[in-house]
């Protein structure tokens, strides 16, 4: 009880000192939650309601955590589990003494370091840096970091959610009445415009890669894709519609420029990857096509409905066709995306023979091969 009386006549004091501007809410919880227990309601309201204490809640420990955190610097961990509920100087790695200077510094080396675009496989860097972001916003603002002072990390997301200002849903947006929502991005630009390892960001000149897969049709005609950049550049932007040219293929570049912000723009390449396809395979700007006939046929002749990149065309099989042999049927291959015409679809001929001949079949062949000694050298060589 004595510990009470005697944190209670303490912060009597500095709550007198606060109402003459001569102390503030953040020295009263220091001076307090050291105490064993600190009855709330022993506090004078509002007070009470402004300053919990963990010391308050628990009567187990004779300091326990403070609310507001440490006011020295530590050392910063990459979870963002961990960051969601640190204090904002914690965050920044700084002392609650810190200057302009040092939460500028601060904020310069952790924004770099976990910015999305350069921690690409790694889904918590994203998180850091929001957390980094909204710590740097309150503490570069005199008048917002006086009220962080005073009501710690809790009291500033109260005070937004009760504000029903922009922020208060997400609990990233701006305080109450000052100045609305901010995104991560926006104080990343401001910051690093004028960086010369971020500068090309920002101008439009730097190139971001990326991997573009495409189905056989898609890459041999043509196509329209919507494309969701967010993934690749790490931030929230609006889908970009990227026209696929007819004619491109595997280890080729498509550059897409994607908007971000206030008119500026970031180069995207975009590394194509063609899927294969069960019927054709890609010769340059040929497409090859394997077709089976059987013996009548390829000794006859015949017509085939062959299929190709446009649907199916007629393609007539001469007499005497050989096994092996390759067709072509001009123009129907894969378009120049140069705009030089297109290329051609090879048929490659495979002869079927029979697993077996019957009596009747065999005896015409005979006089096949009688009729036909000495009158036509290729019909032999086919036989070879």
């Amino acid at each position: 009880m004595r510990g009470v009386q005697t944190c209670a006549n303490l912060l009597g004091r500095v709550l007198a000192q606060t109402a003459a501007g001569g102390a503030s809410l953040h020295m009263a919880r220091a001076l307090c939650c050291g105490a064993s227990v600190l009855a709330s309601h022993q506090l004078p309201q509002p007070w009470a309601a402004q300053i919990p204490c963990q010391a308050a809640a628990s009567s187990g420990s004779s300091r326990g955590s403070s609310w507001w955190g440490s006011p020295f610097g530590r050392s910063i961990h990459t979870s963002s589990a961990s960051y969601a509920s640190k204090d904002y100087y914690d965050v920044l790695g700084v002392r609650r003494s810190a200057n302009d200077q040092d939460i500028k510094k601060a904020y310069y080396k952790l924004a770099k370091q976990y910015h999305p675009d350069t921690n690409k496989d790694d889904p918590e860097a994203a998180k850091v840096f929001q957390e980094v972001s909204k710590a740097y916003e309150t503490l570069r603002d005199p008048e917002k970091r006086r009220m962080y002072d005073h009501l710690g990390r809790d009291g500033m997301d109260r005070m937004e959610q009760e504000g029903g200002g922009p922020g208060g849903a997400s609990g990233f947006g701006g305080f109450a009445g000052y100045g609305g929502p901010f995104s991560p991005q926006d104080i990343f630009e401001q910051f690093f415009r004028n960086d010369p390892g971020f500068g090309s960001f920002f101008s439009g000149n730097m190139f971001v890669e990326s991997s573009m897969r495409l189905s056989f049709m898609e890459a041999a005609k043509g196509t329209r894709k919507r494309v969701d950049l967010s993934r690749v550049l790490g931030m929230q932007i609006p889908p970009v519609e990227v026209d696929i040219p007819a004619g491109v293929d595997s280890g080729q570049q498509i550059q897409v420029a994607a908007p971000l912000v206030e008119k500026q723009r970031v180069n995207v390449l975009f590394r194509i990857e063609v899927e294969p396809h069960p019927q054709f395979q890609r010769q340059g700007l040929d497409i090859i096509y394997t077709t089976t006939l059987r013996l009548a046929e390829a000794l006859m002749g015949t017509v085939l409905q062959v299929p190709t990149i446009d649907g199916n065309v007629e393609l007539t099989v001469p007499q005497l066709t050989l096994n092996g042999e390759v067709l072509r049927m001009r123009g129907k291959g894969i378009a120049d995306p140069r705009g030089r015409g297109r290329g051609d679809q090879l048929v490659n001929i495979r002869v079927i023979k029979p697993a077996k001949l019957t009596e009747r079949q065999r005896q015409l062949l005979q006089e096949f091969d009688e009729e036909g000694q000495g009158t036509s050298s290729k019909a032999k060589s086919w036989f070879g």
